[in-house]
């Protein structure tokens, strides 16, 4: 009877066993360098700055060449070529000529790496066949959420920002606190700074190297931080505003006092001298841009508290757009061409695909849109596309036009993915895009399908059981 009972356990519990096995080597290999993963580039097409523009977009001609792919988490300067060319035939059905200013944005920089000055070989704007003056602008986008459209072209401004807090002559003092683990002591030292201010006249930034940490107690805000090394080290923050009311610097292990520290080191500036200090010397954007992004960065940041915890700020992160102007005479046409690279986002997976994403959806901020052509050509192999592509062979043999036509602006945005090798959707998911990775979801259907012999094993000898003892 106990050789029967360890046997119906053992049906029961070897195949979950092996199942879970199965997907511990699943998760290590999904882990491993080779499963490494850089984020790309999300691109759209122009849209006009101010509102009620009466000009309509008779057709837009999106034109994707994507003859190279990043690898390895870079690319390469002299051999990178991708990029997509859009063009667009204005109609103007007023009685007036329209002065427009335009807008291209063309995404951030991508998380892999990308020589300098790559992106100036293949950009370009034309206006009926003439090159035309294009300025390139900069703002912040909140990356974890995205670019949305009608947030972020209210951030491309010709003067610095208005906020309701930060202004450009406003005060700033930068504190400087300096000192050393005390030798003989086993734990790691806590420095605790108590700050007295008011967090509606007064905001306190913390770099984001500094590992500092927030609390709150008894009213009062306290910003603590590690002393992990037996060296002297610098401990940087800000106030913006009006000045703390008071503070204390103490050095604490295990919770009791070790050392009570001087007060900080401040200097004082202006929060424009301040804003601009922390662009790199080499970057590229301007006074204007980089001061408004460097506020609309605080401002996203910040906390109710009067605090902004770990705040940078780099030119890598920062929206690129195309700024030009154009000029459509009454009942006049014109044609406007934008070309930027294109840069996806790399799952370097068993089958690495390459992801690539552009916004359709703000076209439909013209007064109408008339038709779209989409063609993207390529030798390698599309899948998981949102709409609906017709593949045909190229003349050359060497790869593949895919394309799309409506006589509408399709619902959605443009996102599509190319691979290397063929491959069908199942290869990257059996329950939607990117739900499971192809190691995680084998796991989980293997676990699926021996538990469930193992329930009818399980049922079976238990009957048998049953049966034998009636």
């Amino acid at each position: 009877m106990k050789c029967k009972l360890i046997a119906a356990f053992s049906a029961a519990v070897f195949p979950l066993t092996g199942a879970m096995l199965f997907a511990e080597k699943a998760m290590k290999a999904e882990a491993s360098p080779a499963s490494a993963y850089w984020e790309g580039v999300e691109a759209s097409g122009a849209v006009v700055k101010g509102k009620n523009c009466p000009v309509v977009v008779e057709k837009e001609t999106l034109d994707l060449k994507i003859s190279t792919l990043p690898h390895n988490g870079k690319v390469e300067h002299e051999k990178y070529a991708a990029a997509v060319t859009a063009e667009y035939s204005f109609y103007n059905p007023t009685d007036s000529k329209v002065d427009m200013s335009l807008l291209f944005p063309f995404g951030v920089f991508p998380s892999y790496f990308m020589p300098d000055g790559l992106d100036d070989k293949v950009s370009a704007v034309t206006v009926d066949g003439e090159s035309a003056e294009c300025r390139m602008r900069y703002t912040y986008v909140n990356a974890p959420y995205g670019f949305e459209i009608d947030k972020d072209i209210e951030r491309v401004q010709d003067e610095i920002k208005q906020d309701s807090f930060y202004s450009a002559d406003m005060p700033v003092k930068e504190y400087r606190l300096s000192l050393t683990v005390p030798e003989g002591k086993d734990v790691t030292p806590l420095l605790k700074i108590k700050l007295d201010f008011n967090p509606q006249k007064t905001r306190v930034l913390f770099p984001s190297e500094s590992e500092t940490r927030l609390s709150i107690s008894g009213g009062d805000m306290y910003a603590s931080s590690y002393l992990r090394e037996a060296r002297e080290q610098t401990f940087v923050f800000y106030a913006v505003g009006e000045a703390f009311f008071s503070m204390a610097a103490k050095l604490y292990s295990n919770d009791k006092e070790i050392l009570s520290v001087d007060s900080p080191v401040a200097a004082e500036m202006t929060f424009s001298e301040f804003a601009l200090s922390k662009r790199s010397n080499t970057s590229q954007v301007g006074d204007i841009d980089w001061y408004n992004a460097f506020v609309d960065m605080l401002v996203e940041r910040g906390g109710k508290d009067g605090s902004v915890d770990g705040f940078e700020l780099e030119e890598k992160n920062l929206m690129r757009w195309f700024e030009y102007q154009m000029s459509i005479p009454a009942g006049g046409r014109a044609v406007n061409r934008v070309c930027a690279p294109l840069y996806p986002t790399v799952d370097g997976s068993r089958n690495p695909r390459y992801e690539y994403s552009y916004l359709l959806s703000p076209a439909g901020k013209w007064a109408d849109f008339k038709e779209i052509e989409i063609k993207i050509d390529t030798p390698y192999y599309l899948s998981n596309g949102s709409l609906d592509f017709t593949r045909t062979d190229r003349e050359d043999g060497k790869g593949f036009t895919y394309s799309y036509s409506r006589s509408s602006l399709p619902q959605g945005e443009l996102t599509f993915v190319l691979t290397e090798k063929d491959a069908v959707e199942s290869d990257f998911s059996v329950f939607g895009k990117d739900f499971l990775l192809p190691p995680f979801t084998w796991a989980f259907i293997a676990l699926l399908v021996l538990s469930a012999v193992a329930a009818v094993v399980t049922v079976i000898v238990v009957v048998s059981l049953r049966k034998k003892k009636k």
